[in-house]
Parts: structure tokens; C-alpha cells; sequence
């Protein structure tokens, strides 16, 4: 009896100190509270992001954040820090994102996110004119109702493919929506003027390692491939780093390879 008593007590010391551990490296504990508190206020773009393979209450992510900070007083200058970063809020950090920071005025390799200012997203201010993006009722009546497909605003899939950053994507579900591109008035290319509209959901993953977020887009499909649609299909995609969780595209000239499955959060997009 007083073997196993022993035994558990040790076992929980031993998590007791790996939790620390873990806590520390992802800056939840040391000097974090105490540089929010009183540090200098200062403002950085994320240069690279790369999950460290931590994860917390499987929600959020410990990641090293390559950033370039900018403080009064001092020159612009480059560092890495380690943050936890929540699964819904991955999709966000891509390059270009700027974040508020608090640096220690003894050390500036100390740098810490101030989450509660928010972020201001890569190319904010051209998704700022963008249309406002359709609710889940738009997307669900437009099943149903070619009007109300014709209403949802639709950007270019052409123009992401071209000068999106990439992406992969696995199908987590379709649905035919009854409309053309002909039938709603749309121009493309002459021999997809009659290819289906889908309502698709796609797990969206922008590099290896990160978290994917969950998209749902009305996309054209080739006749030649709506037989070849399945639940878990890997899909070749491109999005706007303005926007990423909202406007994206999938290229359906290039197959992609099989992907492993993961968790998933929640967006909507809509283009042709």
C-alpha cells in the first residue's frame, strides 16, 4: 500500500513539473505577466510562424513567432519568441500580421504579445473594402434557391490561383447547389459556362505542422470530376494572406496527395 501511495505521488510531481515546464517554454509563467504589466508598448509584424509541436489542453498551440519590432527609442530590429497561440487564431498568423507587443525595457529579446489589443491581419486594408461575407442561412438556402445564390458575393478563383499563397485542403463535405455559372449570369471560361456549383467545406492547411481551419466556399466543379468527389479528398488551394480564412480557391488542374486528418476550426468563404 505504501509502494503505490509512492508511486502516484511521484507521478504527480513528475507531471506537476512538466506542466511547468511546458508552461514556462510557452511563457504563461516567468517574466511574461510582469513585462504585460510594465513593459515598453511597441508594435511588430510577424515574419515566419512555426508550431513547436506543444500543445495545451489540445486547443492551443505553443509557437515560435519570427517578428520585427518596433519600439520608441530604438531601431527596428528582428527576434524569435515562443507564444501560445489558440487553434481559432492560427489561420490569422500568417506574414504580414501586425501585433501589438510589450518589450522588457532591460531586455528587448524579451518581446510578448498583447493578445488583448487584437491583430490587424496581412492586407487589412484591402479586405477592409472587400464585400461583407454571406452567413451560414445564405449558403444553406442557396441549395435550394437560385436567387438566393445569385445574391452571395463571389470573388475570382482565377486571380487567387494566381496570387494567393498556397494552400492544402481536405473535403469534409459537398452539396450540388442546382446552379451554373450560366444560369446566374456569371462569365468564365466558354466550356465551363455549364460545370455545377458546389457548396463545399475543405480543412484548410497552410504549412506543415499548423493547424487547419475549416472553410465552406461555392465553387465551380468540372463535370469531369464531380464523379470523383469524396468525404476526405486532398484538394490543391490558394488564399488571399489579406484574408485567408475567408476567401479561397481550390485548383482542380493540379491533384494534391493524401493528408492526414486533424482538428479543425470554423470560417466561411465564397468564390467562383
Amino acid at each position: 500500500m505504501g509502494t503505490t501511495l509512492l508511486i502516484v505521488a511521484a507521478s504527480i510531481v513528475f507531471s506537476i513539473g512538466v506542466a511547468v515546464v511546458v508552461l514556462k517554454q510557452a511563457g504563461v509563467m516567468g517574466p511574461r505577466k510582469k513585462v504585460l504589466a510594465s513593459g515598453v508598448a511597441g508594435q511588430a509584424t510577424i515574419l515566419g510562424v512555426s508550431p513547436t509541436g506543444t500543445v495545451i489542453n489540445e486547443i492551443n498551440y505553443v509557437c515560435k513567432l519570427q517578428l520585427r519590432v518596433s519600439v520608441p527609442g530604438r531601431d527596428t530590429y528582428d527576434v524569435e519568441t515562443k507564444e501560445t497561440v489558440a487553434i481559432t487564431s492560427m489561420g490569422a498568423l500568417v506574414p504580414g500580421t501586425q501585433v501589438s507587443v510589450k518589450v522588457d525595457a532591460q531586455d528587448p529579446t524579451r518581446v510578448f504579445i498583447d493578445w488583448r489589443a487584437g491583430i490587424v491581419p496581412a492586407g487589412a486594408a484591402a479586405a477592409a473594402s472587400a464585400q461583407t461575407p454571406p452567413s451560414t442561412g445564405d449558403l444553406a438556402s442557396a441549395l435550394h434557391d437560385r436567387s438566393a445564390a445569385a445574391n452571395i458575393p463571389q470573388g475570382s478563383a482565377a486571380d487567387l490561383l494566381r496570387t494567393g499563397q498556397p494552400a492544402t485542403g481536405v473535403l469534409k463535405s459537398f452539396a450540388d447547389t442546382g446552379n451554373t455559372p450560366r444560369s446566374l449570369g456569371h462569365t468564365v471560361a466558354p466550356e465551363s459556362m455549364d460545370d455545377p456549383l458546389y457548396v463545399m467545406t475543405v480543412d484548410l492547411q497552410f504549412a506543415a505542422g499548423t493547424p487547419p481551419i475549416e472553410g465552406t466556399v461555392v465553387h465551380r466543379v468540372p463535370r469531369a470530376i464531380v464523379t470523383s468527389l469524396r468525404i476526405g479528398m486532398p484538394l490543391n488551394c490558394a488564399v488571399d494572406p489579406g484574408n485567408p480564412t475567408r476567401r479561397f480557391a481550390i485548383n482542380w488542374a493540379v491533384p494534391a496527395a493524401p493528408q492526414a486528418q486533424y482538428p479543425t476550426s470554423k470560417a466561411q468563404s465564397v468564390n467562383l
